[in-house]
């Protein structure tokens, strides 16, 4: 008789799934709509619809089992490290972006998430990192009239 365990892929895309429908829920009650323009709902309810399906479609995968992916996680280890890299290296990004302003602290995160993405040399990370930053300014600032944090700079 076969033993069935639950992988922890399978736990991680099922909070996902959990997750993206929480947020769906939520973005109802603020509304899709308000005085004939998009409300604030909108855009969390088409986040959240996206992380849904794309957890359930890799729940799906993962239960899909045949002789090629059996006993396989659904990424490597090497995958998984870089996903929890990434996840890590975002949570500082927002953690420091009060403190240190909108524009270092992006301009450092695309910098060095580009050469951890594995970007080669220096010169097109840098143009990178000021086209995002150039980029995000003139649509938030200019465009939309919103302020972004300040911090030191």
């Amino acid at each position: 008789m076969r033993k069935e365990t639950i992988h922890p892929e399978s736990t991680f895309l099922a909070v996902g799934f959990l997750l993206g429908l929480m947020i769906i829920v939520l973005s109802l009650q603020l509304g899709f709509r308000r005085n004939g323009e998009l409300g604030p709902g909108f855009f969390p309810f088409w986040v959240g619809g996206l992380i849904s399906t794309a957890s359930s479609l890799l729940l799906i995968k993962s239960w899909r089992k045949n002789e090629d992916t059996e006993g396989k996680p659904l990424l490597s280890r090497n995958q998984w490290r870089r996903l929890s890299g990434g996840v890590l290296f975002f949570l500082g990004w927002v953690i420091l972006i009060p403190y240190l302003g909108y524009a270092l602290v992006t301009f450092l995160f695309a910098l060095f998430y580009s050469k951890i993405l594995g970007l080669e040399g220096w010169i097109w990370p840098l143009v990178l990192s000021i086209g995002i930053i150039i980029f995000i300014y003139l649509l938030f600032s200019v465009w939309f009239y919103v302020d972004l944090p300040k911090g030191l700079f």
